[in-house]
């Protein structure tokens, strides 16, 4: 696991301690996953609130969406729940899973309480198409995922090990002129989260290439340091460090 990373240099009854806390909260999880499919519209908003809506609410009259920034970290499934909650249309930025039974439960988990999934090659589209009908909308994307590497452009530290960066997530809000929010999700208590919001960017071609992309990323690193135990070390964020590719 990714996580031996962290563990390395922990004295050991903190290592033992981390190991298992992350454990502990990997299973809650999965089962919370696996509610999702029979939670009420009101127990959900009361499992998975957000603090600072009003933040959403001024970005809502801009007219070219939003985009919004968030790791594995603590639940990232209930942030569905934010569709429930604001005027624009919310929509969900994913990758096929290759498991196809799986691939389709999460899929209708996701699309509970009118989500919208979009795959990452029609994302561009929904938003031309958004604004042109004038429909005011938010996009999620889990914006720290590892590239493949004939697709890497941008390599970085990410908590001490340099690895390939995804940045299309950036070159889209660039493109479409969308504000970068980021949405950091604490644990309250079991089973309960909070999720707040960070404006990154409100004019993002104001930034400098790969700036967007830095910042959240940056937030992700203190997050992790925060609460270690709530990061989802078993997506092998290292599988491509820098020391073990050639760079063009």
């Amino acid at each position: 696991l990714s996580y031996l990373f962290l563990l390395k240099n922990c004295p050991r009854d903190r290592g033992n301690y981390m190991e298992r806390a992350f454990f502990k909260h990997f299973c809650d999880v999965l089962v919370e996953m696996l509610k999702t499919r029979g939670l009420s519209r009101g127990e959900l908003l009361k499992r998975m609130r957000f603090s600072n809506l009003d933040l959403i609410s001024e970005l809502e009259g801009n007219g070219n969406g939003i985009l919004i920034l968030f790791p594995h970290y603590a639940n990232w499934e209930w942030v569905i729940s934010l569709n429930l909650q604001i005027a624009s249309y919310g929509y969900a930025v994913y990758s096929p899973i290759k498991n196809q039974y799986f691939d389709g439960y999460i899929k209708n988990i996701r699309k509970r309480f009118g989500t919208t999934l979009v795959s990452t090659k029609n994302i561009m589209r929904t938003i031309r198409e958004n604004k042109v009908r004038n429909e005011p909308a938010i996009y999620g994307i889990l914006g720290y995922q590892t590239p493949s590497m004939r697709l890497a452009r941008y390599f970085r530290d990410f908590m001490g090990i340099k690895v390939p960066v995804h940045v299309g997530a950036e070159r889209l809000a660039k493109k479409m002129r969308m504000p970068v929010v980021y949405l950091k999700v604490r644990k309250t208590k079991r089973s309960h989260y909070e999720g707040t919001f960070k404006l990154l960017a409100r004019h993002p071609r104001e930034f400098k290439d790969h700036g967007i992309t830095d910042m959240f990323l940056n937030e992700v690193e203190n997050a992790i340091r925060e609460m270690p135990e709530l990061y989802l070390w078993t997506h092998r964020r290292w599988k491509h460090r820098l020391s073990q590719v050639s760079v063009l």
